[in-house]
């Protein structure tokens, strides 16, 4: 019972995550595009997803373990889990390097700068590296391959 409620809400946390990254590609789209503007808009709006992104990542993680903690540890050395893990770190990175090249277009930004065009493309292409990693999470999860005494239809 108590496993479930932590799946439930573990599920809560991965789909928030991942729907702020998914609305945090479609901002650096528009920022990418936009040619006439620098895009302060789209970069006011995609801080704002930080939050919720960084929220329902620590819900995610946090029930993870748990969930870990009451099964005993009987996914670790399952190869679905290793690769989920594996989609995880890599989106963590992509996200450090996102708000990073975030807080160098906010400020170039302001000052107009040439490097601004090439700094936007390195954040859309982060952002889509961030979305394919959930995407693999997502189907990691529900396909739970290599793993024994699964019923199968």
């Amino acid at each position: 019972m108590l496993l479930k409620l932590f799946l439930a809400i573990h599920l809560v946390g991965l789909v928030l995550t991942a729907g702020m990254t998914i609305t945090r590609f479609i901002l650096f789209f528009n920022l990418w595009r936009s040619q006439d503007s620098n895009g302060l808009i789209e970069l006011h709006l995609a801080r704002r997803t930080n939050i919720f992104l960084g929220v329902g990542m620590g819900i995610a993680i946090l029930s993870g373990l748990i969930m870990m903690d009451l099964a005993y540890s009987a996914f670790a050395h399952q190869l679905w889990f290793q690769l989920k893990v594996g989609a995880i770190f890599l989106a963590l990175l992509c996200g450090i390097f996102i708000m990073r090249s975030q807080r160098s277009v906010y400020k170039l930004s302001l000052i107009a700068s040439k490097d601004l065009p090439a700094i936007k493309f390195k954040l859309l292409v982060g952002s889509g590296i961030q979305v394919f990693c959930f995407l693999l999470v997502i189907i990691f999860a529900s396909f739970r391959f290599g793993c024994r005494g699964m019923v199968r239809p």
